[in-house]
């Protein structure tokens, strides 16, 4: 975070320290490394992050080092990450929390601009707290909140909403991930059936949409939204003059309400405001929707969707479904499947004067079906102004494959980003988007995952590749290429693709010769920048092959082994292709069965090797505080790098380090001379 721009001035950063996992011990050592910084960086630390702080109490140990930095503008106690949710927050910590960054802007103090505190279990009581702070001081200038993922209920979200209402400065509320199914049901006055969200939340919300001039983002993702705190939502945008972003993803809204939203957005006062707008649908309606439903079927859907795809602000968007469930946008609606979602989109956006101002479109998990797809991708053949396209689970299966293959070909469009990740497409299918993709000059990005297109699919690919000359990332996983398939696709990035940068061959069991190709590829001089292979089942053999090829290598960037079996001599090897390889910046081995051995291979690498700035390792088995003598040691002569993540396995012994080795390491750390870095010390325990 080092040089983040606020409020048009620089400010540096210094001391940034990310802690995850740590029992209390760990947390003591996070406090004194910040102490020993606060000579040099008191006045000058503006963001403090400390993400899975892990203590027991992380409150006692982070509000020291909030008074003691007066300026402090940023400050992340992200907790997601811990097992068990020891050392989170929860609710009692929340409030002294609030008492001290935000209720201390009114005393004269440091006037803290963002606070995340996602994963930290907050609950309605936290909410509660924080949301008084935020009306209860004049002088606080919080501008973004985070509370995703902090098991807040219907009562913690309207209190949230009431304090937005009375809050002058915040402009990015994040609330995503936060009511449980069955959670705030009937809740509060006039229930209306009943959702996860609640009725009263809703009405808050709404309210405070009607007075609130500075609110640019509002994230309710995943937040179970029923039809009428939908409608309710959609009263209050209808006067919003500020909102830019609106985020129901995964939220489970009745097409009914999400037909209600989308005409509260397209006619109300945000539409010259809305910049970016996602909203997940679910089917069927609870009881006493009728009328809405019946109002749908009159046509309020189609005007909505043509008036947003002809807004000329509106940039991203997503209608999304819910794949688990099996609904979505493309579901035939009340009036047949021309009234579907999809097929109004491709009508909207032929009409649209210049192809409208929509860049990014997402029919995620919409069940569009073949017949849909095929229809979008004839109205995009003219349009000049989408650049991203995401269709990934959407079962468009060959016909709508071969519409979008003559799309990539013939379309006199700028399409750079294309998504058909899940769509059921076999080899026939992605042979009919290869031949396009040879010829396509503006793509970009392709992503095929999760595709059964087989080793024929992987070599229409390859030969797609040997012609394309403008392609930067391709995504394969799990698309079941196996070993003749990476080999067609190697041999095509060796001989004659010079453009790709990023591959990720993830979960499709290389085999020996793939693996071999692969090595073969990684010792020629290429554009090749990042390498992912997870979950392929490589053995050390492999890994030494990789290995013996990074020797040679002067181009690769990332290297991504995770979740293989390279163990200690795939990572002895690894770390000794490393003294040599001066290019790679970061090696990724989480859950490879590596032990000590490995390990200490690995820290000794980091004496040799000037170029490597993020190193992730997950060990198996217990280690011993000779490798944190030796860690300490390798960073005392490295000063490259700036991320170090040593995780351990799950069921492995902890790592046995004494107070004296931490001290070690820790003054390895402070004269490591990073203050300008971020720094992450993962689980070291």
């Amino acid at each position: 975070m080092a040089g983040c721009g606020m409020d048009g001035r620089e400010l540096r950063t210094v001391g940034c320290l990310m802690v995850s996992y740590l029992s209390q011990e760990g947390a003591l050592r996070m406090g004194a490394v910040c102490r020993s910084w606060r000579e040099a960086v008191e006045s000058e630390t503006r963001s403090l992050v400390a993400v899975d702080g892990g203590a027991e109490d992380p409150v006692a140990r982070v509000l020291p080092l909030v008074r003691r930095y007066p300026g402090l503008v940023h400050l992340d106690l992200s907790g997601a990450g811990l097992r068990g949710g020891a050392g989170r927050l929860g609710p009692e910590g929340a409030a002294k929390l609030a008492d001290a960054v935000l209720s201390g802007a009114a005393q004269g103090g440091g006037r803290l601009r963002v606070l995340i505190l996602r994963g930290n279990a907050v609950g309605d009581a936290g909410a509660g707290e924080l949301a008084r702070r935020l009306v209860g001081s004049e002088r606080c200038g919080l501008e973004t909140l985070n509370l995703e993922d902090n098991g807040i209920g219907g009562a913690g979200m309207r209190a949230l909403a009431v304090a937005l209402g009375r809050n002058a400065s915040l402009r990015h509320l994040a609330l995503s991930r936060n009511v449980d199914a069955g959670e705030g049901a009937g809740e509060g006055e006039g229930g209306g059936g009943g959702g996860q969200f609640g009725m009263a939340a809703a009405q808050a919300f709404a309210e405070a949409l009607r007075c609130h001039a500075g609110l640019r983002v509002l994230e309710l993702a995943s937040c179970g939204v029923s039809c009428a705190e939908a409608c309710a939502l959609a009263e209050g945008l209808r006067e919003n003059v500020t909102l830019e972003k609106l985020d129901l993803g995964r939220s489970g809204v009745p097409l009914s309400g999400a037909v209600r939203l989308l005409s509260a957005l397209s006619r109300g006062a945000c539409r010259s405001s809305l910049r970016s707008l996602r909203i997940g649908v679910c089917e069927g309606s609870a009881d006493g929707e009728e009328e809405m439903e019946a109002e749908a079927e009159a046509g309020m859907l189609p005007g909505a969707l043509e008036a947003l795809c002809h807004s000329e602000t509106l940039a991203e968007l997503r209608l999304e479904g819910d794949k688990y469930a099996g609904h979505g946008w493309g579901a035939a609606a009340a009036g047949g499947p021309s009234h579907a979602a999809p097929a109004l989109v491709v009508r909207a956006l032929r009409e649209a004067p210049s192809g409208g101002s929509i860049r990014s479109l997402g029919l995620r998990d919409s069940r569009i079906g073949p017949s849909a797809a095929a229809d979008l991708a004839a109205a995009l053949l003219d349009n000049a102004v989408l650049t991203r396209l995401d269709l990934g689970n959407n079962d468009v299966g060959l016909e709508g494959a071969a519409a979008i293959a003559r799309l990539l070909a013939q379309g006199r469009g700028n399409l750079a980003h294309l998504r058909l990740d899940g769509n059921n497409l076999k080899a026939r299918a992605v042979k009919e988007l290869a031949r396009a993709l040879g010829a396509n000059g503006s793509l970009e990005s392709l992503d095929l995952g999760a595709n059964h297109m087989s080793a024929a699919g992987a070599a229409a690919v390859a030969e797609a590749l040997r012609c394309n000359r403008r392609l930067e990332s391709l995504v394969l996983t799990s698309c079941y290429v196996g070993s003749d398939g990476a080999v067609d696709i190697c041999d095509a990035l060796r001989t004659e693709n010079r453009s790709l940068k990023s591959l990720d061959l993830s979960g499709n069991m290389l085999g020996r010769d793939g693996v071999c190709a692969l090595a073969l590829l990684l010792r020629c001089s290429t554009p090749l920048e990042s390498v992912i292979v997870r979950s392929n089942g490589l053995e050390a053999k492999d890994a030494v092959r990789i290995a013996n090829a990074l020797r040679e290598n002067t181009t690769l960037r990332t290297l991504a082994l995770e979740h293989n079996y390279c163990r200690n001599e795939g990572a002895g090897a690894l770390a000794w292709a490393l003294m040599e390889n001066q290019t790679l910046r970061s090696l990724q081995l989480g859950s490879n069965a590596i032990g000590e051995e490995g390990l200490s291979d690995l820290v000794s690498m980091l004496r040799c090797n000037a170029s490597l700035t993020q190193l992730t390792v997950r060990t198996s088995g217990s280690v011993s505080g000779r490798v944190a003598h030796e860690l300490a040691r390798s960073l005392q002569g490295n000063s490259a790098l700036t991320s170090l993540v040593l995780q351990k396995s799950q069921g492995a012994v902890s790592m046995e380090w004494e107070a004296g080795d931490r001290r070690e390491l820790r003054e390895a750390w402070k004269n490591g001379k990073r203050s300008d870095e971020k720094l992450v010390l993962d689980a070291v325990l």
